[in-house]
């Protein structure tokens, strides 16, 4: 398994992060993150060997994820592989995971 995310999706995240100042964030007005027209996602609970779930922790850690927003991700691209998801698609979703992340940065 390979436990590193890849430099361009780093590249991306630090980027975004770099480019988000207290100037923007004083122009932004306030507001409540939503999902729109998204109800509550379901639970879904895995069984794991330990130092699976070991890895996934520490490789959370690293990114600065929870390790459900890591797992999700780990899911939907394995989801992606076996469907045949173009390009766009994936883009698509990187920008939604993005701004996901960037939310909860500035949350806290």
């Amino acid at each position: 398994m390979n436990d590193r995310i890849p430099d361009e999706a780093r590249d991306a995240i630090a980027a975004e992060l770099e480019a988000d100042t207290s100037e923007y964030r004083d122009n932004v007005p306030e507001g409540e993150w939503a999902k729109p027209n998204r109800g509550p996602s379901p639970l879904l609970t895995l069984r794991i060997p330990p130092e699976t779930l070991e890895a996934l922790q520490s490789l959370a850690a690293a990114n600065g994820l929870p390790v459900s927003t890591l797992a999700r991700g780990f899911i939907l691209d394995g989801l992606a592989a076996h469907t045949g998801e173009d390009l766009r698609v994936a883009l698509e979703r990187l920008e939604r995971d993005l701004a996901a992340v960037k939310a909860r940065a500035l949350a806290s």
